[in-house]
């Protein structure tokens, strides 16, 4: 792919072109990924040799589907590739037989009155054959109304060819019934699901990442492993079939498992350190302090304290502390700070707990909490002091007033 550096193809992330086996052992396995690189893909911004204009989706094609040509191998497309020109090209000079839904206007089919008279849900069809060309387009009347184009199909509904949920008076049925539709709607139907469930595959056994600082390039990189991973599986699932069919087979989740421990174990054994002694001018609590100018591995073995004693702190340090800060700054008395996690209003008076008629009153939930009353109590007090509902809750000021209107600062 050939990509310059501005612009990006997508701000956020990027579009993959995939070719995948929709029949056998083998389905859902991934043949060909490729990113689309937008307006500066440099191998798809040319005029094709069978081409009169620049036609992006027939060189994707071409390169995707490179070893499949002349094979006689079928195709099933979505709407954004499919067209008059794709199914000529693959019909006569890729001998790709090719079928997926289409637009109108890449047919050259006059669809405007019939697509306007047909209504959703009735089954019905209807087919237009080119006069010299291998070309069927035909529009079906589903949940909503499907257009599918064809280099190989004729013209022919089959009965009772899909099985559909009907509606009766407008209440969809609980069980499926078999319906009408053209035999090359039945192709599209049966095999391009096949490829949204490879992906719903992908997507489950997923790799949790997240970047938000290293763009789209990660996101590909794991895009692409989970793809494998789904193709491996495919493989082995093959495998046991033919060779040992008689024998238990591994889930989807086991043989992840066992991949990632397989990749774990590769690579150079981690070291570990020797238990050592620290200076005698250092803190003898812990065998490895934090200025001994070395790491602890997480692996390490003969450490006393894997790292550096903690200091218990109590109710009582904690309002000497903010005693002392209240002495630089006297107007530091029962001030309402924001915090987080919120919590439930303290105030015996709130609004809430006056207007429930819950048998457990409560007060509203609020960020705002008392510093003096929490530092005192070792523990979040809290005491509204913002606005619900556009109404001003002051229950941190009236608490205050009601308890602590005569207490001074003086020790």
């Amino acid at each position: 792919m050939t990509q310059g550096p501005e612009p990006k193809p997508i701000r956020t992330g990027a579009t993959l072109h995939t070719l995948c086996v929709t029949d056998g052992d083998l389905s859902t396995y991934k043949l060909f990924a490729r990113a689309y690189g937008g307006k500066t893909d440099g191998d798809l911004n040319h005029v094709h040799e069978n081409t009169a204009t620049m036609q992006k989706w027939v060189n994707l094609y071409d390169i995707m589907l490179d070893s499949f040509k002349g094979k006689g191998h079928c195709v099933t497309m979505d709407s954004a590739f499919m067209g008059d020109t794709m199914a000529q090209i693959g019909r006569y000079v890729w001998q790709i037989n090719m079928v997926g839904t289409a637009a109108h206007n890449r047919t050259g089919a006059n669809t405007a009155e019939e697509k306007k008279n047909m209504k959703v849900g009735t089954y019905e069809s209807v087919m237009w054959q080119h006069d010299d060309l291998p070309l069927c387009f035909a529009i079906w009347s589903d949940n909503n109304i499907v257009s599918t184009l064809s280099n190989y199909h004729s013209p022919e509904v089959i009965a009772d060819g899909v099985m559909r949920k009907q509606k009766v008076d407008g209440v969809r049925a609980r069980e499926q019934t078999p319906v009408d539709c053209p035999v090359q709607n039945k192709d599209y139907s049966e095999t391009f699901h096949l490829i949204d469930k490879g992906n719903g595959t992908e997507a489950k056994y997923d790799i949790g990442m997240e970047s938000h600082t290293h763009g789209w390039s990660p996101k590909l990189c794991f895009r692409y492993f989970n793809m494998t991973l789904n193709n491996a599986y495919r493989i082995y699932k093959w495998l046991v079939k033919r060779y040992t069919p008689h024998r238990r087979s591994y889930s989807m989740p086991d043989c992840i498992e066992e991949a990632a421990h397989a990749f774990l174990q590769r690579g150079e054994s981690m070291r570990t350190y020797r238990p050592v002694h620290p200076d005698p001018v250092r803190d003898l609590t812990c065998v490895w302090d934090t200025g001994s100018g070395r790491k602890l591995r997480t692996d390490a073995k003969g450490d006393v304290v894997t790292y550096t004693c903690a200091t218990t702190t109590t109710v009582y340090d904690q309002y000497l502390s903010l005693r002392k800060k209240q002495k630089k700054n006297p107007w530091r008395t029962h001030q309402s700070v924001r915090v987080q996690p919120r919590g439930k209003c303290a105030y015996n008076k709130c609004p809430a707990y006056l207007h429930s008629n819950a048998k457990r009153k409560r007060g509203y939930n609020t960020f705002m909490k008392c510093e003096e009353c929490s530092a005192k109590k070792g523990t979040a007090v809290y005491f509204c002091n913002d606005v619900k509902d556009g109404k001003e809750i002051r229950c941190h000021l009236r608490y205050h007033s009601e308890h602590f209107c005569r207490e001074t600062n003086e020790e």
